[in-house]
């Protein structure tokens, strides 16, 4: 018996070359997200700011509709070396047997990083609620709370340890997009422990926080108390040093300052590529 089905077609196409060797089937996908994410992640013309835009084109069938994938701040073009097809095909209704072809959709990771007081936390659980709202799949982990124990484990290596278990069981979900807050995360040293304990090499988008050290006080104010308050707000300092002077420049700088985490959340979403126009949300 067979039911029909969509699937998604991420393809690469060099017009200057004829019709059949110029065509590169990269995966086949069950959505039109996670043909995009694999585009997302092409060695060559990949970057997670690409979008797509249906089209009307030759490549496809009858029954196929084409998108036509290029960077959100550009035209599509006609010409362009990335697509996704959609087709409509007969698919077994029983279980796939054990050991047949899988496509592998690569993992992405946004790494949300800052000092003491600048809000990672608050932000994190909002862009959480806005990708929820949105339909987006993807999994909230607050880096703090990996290898919170006392006497201290980070010698051991236990929250990376943590991670790569806790993540593994989200990919075994189906899960492929990770939000991570931890204060250190977006240095490099950082995020290549994080990306090795996931193992699957996600295209990680790094954003720091910012915020100037008055409103770190009184941020912090809110949740430190006596001598607490001045010990935190030392530490803090000390960070937003060593993170403005150690971060990569890839990493994006978000002001925090007098804005709401709702703002804030969607300006990292917006980094992070994750939502497309043409896209249904559910992924």
């Amino acid at each position: 018996m067979t039911a029909p089905a969509t699937v998604y077609i991420a393809e690469a196409i060099w017009f200057q070359d004829n019709p059949v060797d110029g065509r590169h089937r990269l995966a086949i996908c069950a959505s039109l997200d996670d043909a995009l994410q694999v585009l997302r992640a092409h060695p060559i013309h990949g970057d997670p700011h690409l979008t797509a835009t249906e089209t009307t084109s030759a490549l496809g069938s009858v029954n196929a509709r084409t998108w036509a994938v290029h960077h959100r701040d550009k035209e599509p073009d006609d010409e362009g070396v990335l697509w996704i097809t959609a087709e409509i095909i007969a698919r077994p209704q029983h279980p796939i047997p054990h050991g047949s072809p899988v496509v592998s959709v690569p993992a992405a990771a946004v790494l949300i990083g800052g000092r003491s007081g600048v809000g990672k936390s608050s932000v994190g659980l909002e862009v959480h609620a806005q990708l929820s709202a949105a339909g987006v799949r993807h999994c909230l982990i607050e880096g703090d709370f990996l290898d919170m124990a006392y006497p201290l484990t980070w010698e051991q290596g236990l929250a990376e340890q943590n991670l790569a278990g806790m993540w593994a069981n989200y990919r075994a979900l189906g899960y492929r997009r990770m939000v991570y807050t931890n204060t250190a995360s977006v240095l490099d040293e950082v995020a290549d422990q994080l990306t090795a304990a996931m193992g699957d090499s996600p295209t990680v988008v790094g954003v720091l926080l910012t915020c100037t050290d008055e409103t770190a006080r009184r941020r912090l104010s809110q949740r430190e108390i006596g001598s607490g308050l001045d010990d935190a707000l030392q530490r803090s300092a000390v960070m937003a040093h060593r993170l403005d002077i150690g971060c990569p420049p890839g990493v994006h700088r978000v002001v925090t300052d007098e804005r709401g985490v709702g703002e804030i959340a969607a300006e990292i979403i917006r980094l992070s590529g994750w939502l497309t126009p043409e896209s249904p949300g559910v992924c």
